[in-house]
C-alpha cells in the first residue's frame, strides 16, 4: 500500500483539502483512513493484513504519529491493540508519539501511550 503525494499532503492536517479530495472521488489510502480516525475501515484492513501495524512490518509510514497528532484516541487505541510500537527507535526524543501528545495537550492519549509502555 503506497501513499500518493496527495494522500501525504491530506494526511498532514489539511482537513478541508482532504474533504474536497474525497468528494472529488479520491480513493482513501490507509494513511488517510488513520488520520481521519476511521477505525472501522482500518480494523477491516487489519483483518486481511494482521501484521501491518507491527514493528516487523517494516513499512515507511509511522501510522501511530497521525492519530496522536490529530487527537484520535480511538484510532490510537486500535493501532496499539494491533501491535503498533509506541517507541520507534528511529524517532528523536522530541518526535515520539508521547512527545507529540504531551506537546499538544492530548492527556488521554498520553495516558494510553504510557499504559502501552511509551517513553521519550
Amino acid at each position: 500500500m503506497r501513499d500518493t503525494n496527495k494522500d501525504r499532503q491530506a494526511a498532514e492536517g489539511c482537513y478541508l483539502v482532504t474533504g474536497i479530495l474525497l468528494e472529488a472521488g479520491m480513493r482513501q489510502s490507509l494513511r488517510v483512513l488513520v488520520m481521519l480516525g476511521d477505525t472501522h475501515a482500518v480494523a477491516r484492513i487489519a483483518e486481511d493484513y494482521p501484521d501491518l501495524f507491527k514493528p516487523a512490518a517494516n513499512n515507511d509510514v509511522k501510522f501511530l504519529e497521525l492519530p496522536v497528532r490529530h487527537n484520535r484516541l480511538k484510532m490510537v487505541r486500535l493501532l496499539l491493540d494491533l501491535g503498533a510500537d509506541p517507541n520507534s527507535p528511529d524517532d528523536e526524543p522530541w518526535a515520539t508519539p508521547l512527545a507529540w501528545a504531551e506537546r499538544r495537550g492530548h492527556t488521554e492519549i498520553v495516558n494510553l501511550l504510557k499504559a502501552y509502555g511509551a517513553t521519550f
